[in-house]
């Protein structure tokens, strides 16, 4: 995008170079033409003021003339420009459809397996800091009633609840239910139930040898970030 940018004002500047090139050429011409016309009649003995006209046109030509070379250098350098954008284009074109499916599979994989490594060390990491973590019993109590009111919500009948902790700024909470799908489900309303007192959430998700799945929650009190 820079490169065509830059093209498009070089056009434009060799546009107005080759205007003035043009206004120059045509209005020396005319120029000299006029003066020519009005010394046509001037005696002999006006010679020298001839010799200054002629003085004058020819420095308007050698302007010209500069001019035009300096439109050519400004053509020439557009059309390298234009060139090397173009070998820029083709070659990003080329790589891009270089690899074949199979590998572009592979890096997708590679990229979801990445991204699902640095969940599971977050969540380890979140796991610590609750262990290590002291007890503010008034909070704990309150977060945990608070918790377990929602969960004995008819919305999450389907739901059973495994392990509930809460610590200082951290609560966890363990439940068993059908499947994944149940369990993206279940998170999103268990966010929107406690977003008041803990606004923030993580999860992850482990299949059971029953074909159940277990969902382990992290929450945070409100003014608190995770760890990490």
């Amino acid at each position: 995008m820079k490169i065509g940018t830059g093209i498009y004002l070089a056009l434009a500047l060799a546009a107005s170079y080759w205007l003035t090139y043009e206004s120059l050429g045509v209005e020396g011409a005319n120029a000299a033409q006029g003066i020519v016309s009005r010394h046509e009649s001037v005696p002999v003995a006006q010679s020298a003021p001839n010799a200054v006209v002629k003085a004058e046109i020819a420095d308007l030509r050698r302007s010209v003339g500069l001019l035009k070379d300096e439109f050519a250098a400004l053509r020439k350098e557009i059309t390298r420009q234009g060139a090397r954008a173009s070998a820029q284009v083709a070659a990003s074109d080329e790589a891009s459809t270089a690899l074949p499916a199979d590998d572009l599979e592979a890096i997708a994989e590679q990229a979801l397996q990445d991204a699902e490594t640095l969940h599971n060390k977050r969540m380890e990491t979140i796991s610590q800091a609750l262990t290590s973590q002291a007890v503010d019993y008034a909070w704990a109590e309150q977060a945990k009633r608070t918790i377990g009111e929602v969960l004995e919500d008819e919305t999450f009948q389907e739901a059973e609840l495994r392990h509930l902790e809460c610590r200082a700024t951290l609560c966890k909470i363990e439940l068993s239910h059908g499947d994944t799908g149940s369990s993206q489900e279940l998170g999103m309303r268990l966010s929107l139930a406690l977003g008041a007192e803990l606004p923030q959430m993580t999860m992850q998700r482990s299949a059971n040898q029953d074909g159940t799945v277990s969902t382990v929650l992290y929450l945070a009190r409100d003014g608190y970030d995770f760890p990490g």
